[in-house]
């Protein structure tokens, strides 16, 4: 289960959604001091990053049914951009509201991108492994 190719990329981006969690999305500077958005602040954007966290995981074990397999990596890809999105709009969002000198997007901003990467690699290796499977199926 582990040794494949997907299990990996699918665990990776289940680590990255769980490190979610606990770093920074938006550092913002005020007169007052630093500010930060965190995922936790934001109720959506966090049920759907470890919606994706959990998703990924439960994949990892679907390995005997990689057609499914596949069709959930595909709709981890669907969640990963419509998080990416929802962030944007929420750090926007945050960014207004509090009316900052400056500031700039920190490392958990980023890794929805990587998310979105992973899951790309991972449903990339399930087709492969399922056209492997067919194609020695047609050989017996």
């Amino acid at each position: 289960m582990i040794q494949r190719k997907q299990s990996v990329w699918l665990l990776l981006t289940a680590l990255c959604a769980f490190g979610t969690y606990w770093l920074p999305i938006y550092k913002g500077i005020l007169a007052t001091g630093a500010k930060l958005l965190i995922l936790p602040d934001h109720f959506l954007l966090f049920l759907l990053v470890f919606g994706l966290g959990t998703l990924a995981a439960i994949i990892i074990f679907l390995f005997k049914k990689r057609p499914l397999q596949y069709r959930l990596s595909l709709l981890g890809i669907l969640i990963a951009v419509a998080a990416l999105i929802l962030e944007y709009t929420t750090t926007e969002s945050f960014k207004t509201a509090n009316n900052f000198q400056s500031g700039s997007y920190q490392v958990g901003a980023f890794l929805p991108f990587v998310m979105i990467i992973l899951l790309i690699f991972a449903a990339r290796s399930i087709r492969k492994d399922e056209k492997l499977v067919k194609s020695l199926d047609r050989l017996r």
